[in-house]
């Protein structure tokens, strides 16, 4: 009956040094985010306006050195190209965004346990393709980016985030968007 009881002691003690292992394990500072962004593209000049509303796939890849300075990775792939509009009538043109990439610092701010707050700022490399009548001609070109958005966290690891990002502003023309994305930290 002792041996039963050292072995049921032992076996407690060992389950309660492992949660507590467990619990004092700190927060992964690597972390994922996929996400979907409904994106505006503009072009003005001086009697003329271009418009069209493509969408791209986000992926982000990012790392907290700091609890409120991250650095992060970015990839935007084309989900679907817009109709180009010159003065609000269409062209028989589409816009798509075959992808943009790049590499974003991002301060933050927890307003509460489940809220926190970001900007973005960065450099962006992104590839547009016109096409339509038969014709279709691509364009790749660097830009400065910058964003606003917010997490709601759903757990300690996950995370629902809105965000409005400006990719691309150069000579006339603008790409921003509004995105929506599911984070995870690994």
């Amino acid at each position: 009956m002792k041996i039963k009881s050292k072995v049921f002691v032992s076996t407690l003690l060992l389950v309660a040094a492992g949660g507590s292992q467990a619990q004092t394990q700190p927060e992964s500072k690597l972390y994922g985010e996929v996400g979907y962004a409904a994106t505006s593209f503009k072009e003005n000049d001086v009697v003329d306006r271009y418009k069209a509303k493509p969408a791209i796939v986000t992926g982000i890849v990012g790392y907290k050195f700091e609890p409120h300075f991250a650095v992060e990775a970015f990839l935007g792939l084309g989900a679907k190209s817009g109709e180009l509009k010159l003065n609000g009538a269409p062209t028989g043109f589409n816009v798509k965004i075959n992808n943009t990439m790049g590499v974003f610092v991002r301060p933050s701010l927890k307003v509460s346990d489940d809220v926190e707050l970001f900007a973005r700022l960065g450099y962006v490399h992104s590839k547009v393709t016109l096409s339509g009548l038969g014709v279709s001609e691509s364009d790749t070109d660097n830009s400065v980016a910058y964003g606003l958005g917010g997490n709601v966290y759903l757990s300690k690891s996950s995370y629902l985030q809105l965000n409005w990002t400006n990719y691309y502003k150069k000579d006339g023309v603008k790409i921003d968007g509004i995105g929506v994305a599911y984070g995870f930290k690994f």
